[in-house]
């Protein structure tokens, strides 16, 4: 069964991240359930209606099996998602000097762009109204079943550190957020063994997840990070990793390894 992190809001046009109808629902349930029931739809196509379940342990949206159909033809949530082995299959089978995997991320980051060439204030948020061009970044051709979408997920819409499951599978991530940079230093030979970026909420600054890097990845992306968080900078992203929950003196958090630079883009927003 399909769970959808992002959900089409009717009552203003917009995409939202599945966390804003559970916090209005935390505050009042039945404000909440009056507000979005019978108006949300699938953040892909908006068209499939999606239904809330909301148990005392598991809180998502879905289609029903009766709604199925109601989903653009062109759709990708008409599709299965990629299981694990198929996701690993791709990832291995993986040559980016050929593939065009890069290109996948340049259709995710055109409909950011797009979206942010609006210059509305709801252009301006985090949320992404998807065109068949971005569904396609997700698309890849498996050997028994045919077409399939690639695991991914909206930066905005990673659960929370203590609710994160880690299934050791790539994802492709994707967001507006704010990034600085740190790294770590060999002592003896004052060589940088890894980069760090910190992608961060664009809006209250809060630290989403750490992205790791070589010395050599981080140079090939060519892009020049500010070091203070104060200078942090807004930018479009989309890159491809392994998500895992880190346990540190101070507690835990969210991180991941880039491991080839054409697993990543971004774009800054000036």
């Amino acid at each position: 069964m399909r769970k959808y992190s992002e959900f089409f809001f009717a009552g203003d046009g917009i995409v939202h991240f599945d966390k804003e109808y559970w916090v209005e629902s935390k505050k009042d349930e039945l404000s909440a359930l009056k507000k979005f029931t019978g108006k949300i739809y699938c953040p892909m196509c908006k068209k499939a209606p999606l239904c809330i379940v909301n148990g005392y342990k598991l809180k998502y949206f879905k289609v029903t099996s009766l709604n199925m159909h109601k989903h653009d033809k062109n759709c990708i949530y008409r599709l299965d998602e990629a299981n694990k082995e198929e996701t690993k299959l791709f990832y291995s089978e993986l040559d980016l000097d050929k593939d065009d995997f890069q290109n996948k991320l340049i259709s995710c980051m055109n409909v950011m762009l797009k979206q942010m060439a609006g210059n509305s204030s709801d252009s301006e948020k985090a949320n992404i109204s998807w065109t068949q061009e971005g569904e396609n970044a997700f698309v890849i051709n498996t050997l028994k079943r045919g077409k399939k979408y690639l695991p991914h997920c909206n930066l905005y819409s990673i659960k929370s550190i203590e609710d994160f499951e880690d299934d050791n599978l790539y994802k492709i991530y994707y967001g507006k957020c704010k990034i600085y940079m740190t790294y770590y230093k060999d002592e003896t030979t004052d060589f940088v063994k890894r980069y760090y970026l910190k992608i961060l909420n664009d809006n209250n600054l809060n630290l989403i997840c750490t992205l790791s890097m070589s010395d050599k990845v981080y140079k090939h992306l060519n892009i020049s990070f500010s070091e203070e968080k104060q200078n942090a900078k807004s930018y479009l992203l989309c890159f491809s990793a392994k998500m895992k929950k880190m346990k540190r003196k101070y507690g835990y958090f969210l991180e991941c390894s880039l491991e080839h630079s054409k697993m990543a883009i971004f774009k800054e927003i000036k």
